[in-house]
């Protein structure tokens, strides 16, 4: 795939998936949630565990993650052509 192509795709994606753009939006709400809702749950039992917390940031947002990764990679070897 050329570099056109792929920005073209890229494109297309954003304009075709206007849903997975919704979805996205309420992932993002999720994690936030999950984070808000492990916070409060420590309150409310009076501990303070960061690392908890981070563990379920890291869980909410490991589909940006990976998304990214592969993104990362498809450019990556576009520049190596």
């Amino acid at each position: 795939m050329t570099q056109e192509q792929l920005v073209n795709c890229l494109g297309i994606e954003s304009f075709i998936t206007r849903g997975a753009a919704r979805t996205a939006a309420q992932a993002r709400r999720a994690h936030i949630d999950a984070v808000l809702s492990e916070q409060r749950l420590q309150k409310q039992n009076g501990t303070i565990d960061v690392e908890r917390i981070s563990i379920v940031s890291q869980m909410g947002s490991r589909w940006t993650t990976e998304r990214a990764r592969k993104l990362a990679a498809g450019y990556y070897a576009l520049n190596m052509e």
